[in-house]
């Protein structure tokens, strides 16, 4: 039911609401329009039959008003019905009995329902009384009534169905026109937020609503680029300026170390040494993730994936039994463009993290599979797993999540990883392994050109 949350979705209805009710306002005008009209023109006819009629009485009196009755009876257009008689009380018609005594009492204008001819039929009556307390109904067949109605309830049908439908197409267009305008936005927004910092919105000039929100868009971008970089320029210039000082502090804990006799100060000093060794680690991390985001150039060099994963396998193999864990490998041949160096990082901080995180005893996985476009790796472990509400905030620069945090590591290895994946025009999830996590990495794969044939 979420595509009814769509506001384009309820636009679109409310167009066809609003169509179809001025339709329905239209056709209840003219129909009362023309029943007006029909109902005027009646009474014109029923009204000059009855001075007709009244010139009768007056020349000839109630006995040449009968014979003029019965002679029109005869000839009158079948539209029209006369109805005589002197004494109400004895007014009586077969099978009519809205045509009673009260009714000819009440002289005036009348809407009745007779059946003539076998078939009920709506007529417009007047009823008159002369002094000499006859009683003269005139009525006229209410056809054009009854055929307006007709037209209206077909007329009323098609014209709402084709109000709905020129609504639906209405709506369908205006739904597409609208996805138009913002399918480039939203793929620049896309490109942006996957880390395409440059990426910009080309305004079509038009100077609508939709180029304002383009050129917002692009503001805000060029705004959020500007912080980024101040933000990543300023961590690197701290990481540069530190590391020299850092080396030299690690050289002096190195000599005093040698130097010194006494058990308990060489302790201390290698203490030091391996939290110098720490923040040499991050501030290098931070310097090569630095490079990697300014560096624009896609790798070009084709690599041997399959064999990249089986001599990083080898190279933690030993780490994982000392824990009594094993590594299982299945891969096929597959070839991708990039650099050697750094998805060899990417393979050895992923199985780093499966075998730190997983527990004693259990399977690593290691599949290298491809679909004829991507290559897919995927690495899984029976650990703790990673909550789906943390799993993109994990790649964040020293993001460490509470259950981690005794743990060795500075934050930065997974946020190095998607930095390497994204350079190499890929993409990584981290999925849930029921137990553990998984963590698969899609890489373009390396097709090669195909070469003419000679010419014989």
């Amino acid at each position: 039911m979420r595509q009814w949350r769509s506001p384009i979705l309820r636009l679109a209805l409310g167009q066809a609401g609003v169509l179809m009710l001025a339709f329905a306002i239209m056709a209840g005008a003219s129909y009362v329009t023309l029943a007006t009209l029909n109902e005027q023109a009646m009474k014109r006819t029923v009204t000059n039959e009855v001075s007709d009629l009244r010139n009768w009485y007056s020349e000839e009196g109630a006995k040449g008003l009968g014979e003029a009755l019965a002679d029109r009876a005869d000839a009158a257009s079948p539209d029209t019905v006369y109805l005589m008689t002197r004494d109400v009380r004895q007014w009586r018609v077969p099978d009519e009995p809205s045509l009673t005594a009260p009714l000819l009492r009440r002289a005036g204008w009348h809407d009745l329902t007779l059946v003539l001819g076998g078939q009920e039929r709506e007529v417009l009556a007047l009823v008159i009384a002369f002094p000499d307390g006859t009683r003269l109904l005139v009525g006229h067949i209410a056809w054009e009534r009854e055929r307006l109605d007709r037209s209206l309830r077909r007329a009323l049908a098609l014209g709402l169905g084709l109000a709905l439908l020129m609504a639906t197409l209405l709506g369908i267009g205006m739904t597409r026109a609208i996805d138009t305008a913002l399918s480039g936005p939203l793929r620049i927004a896309g490109r942006f937020a996957g880390g395409e910092l440059d990426a910009r919105i080309t305004p079509n000039g038009s100077e609508d609503s939709f180029d304002r929100l383009n050129h917002t868009l692009n503001a805000m971008f060029s705004r959020i680029q500007d912080l980024v970089g101040g933000i990543a320029h300023t961590t690197d210039a701290i990481a540069h300026d530190l590391r020299t000082p850092l080396t030299r502090l690690r050289t002096r804990l190195e000599a005093a170390r040698a130097a010194t006799a006494d058990s308990n100060a060489a302790a201390a000093l290698e203490d030091a040494l391996t939290e110098t060794d720490r923040l040499l680690d991050t501030f290098r991390a931070i310097l090569r993730l630095a490079r990697l985001e300014a560096d624009t150039n896609s790798p070009d060099t084709p690599l041997d994936l399959t064999a990249l994963v089986q001599d990083a396998v080898e190279l933690l193999e030993a780490v994982a039994e000392t824990r009594g864990q094993h590594i299982e490998v299945s891969t096929r041949p597959v070839s991708v463009v990039g650099d050697r160096d750094q998805l060899f990082q990417v393979l050895v901080n992923l199985l780093d993290n499966a075998i730190k995180y997983g527990p004693p005893d259990t399977v690593i996985q290691v599949e290298l599979t491809d679909n004829g476009i991507n290559a897919r790796l995927a690495v899984s472990d029976a650990g703790p797993g990673i909550p789906e509400a943390d799993r993109e905030r994990v790649f964040d620069r020293f993001v460490r999540l509470e259950a981690h945090r005794g743990s060795p590591g500075n934050g930065l290895g997974l946020a190095l990883v998607r930095a390497i994946v994204r350079h190499h025009g890929g993409r990584i999830r981290l999925l849930d392994a029921r137990p553990g996590l998984r963590v698969e990495v899609t890489l373009p794969m390396h097709r090669p050109e195909p070469v003419p044939p000679a010419n014989s």
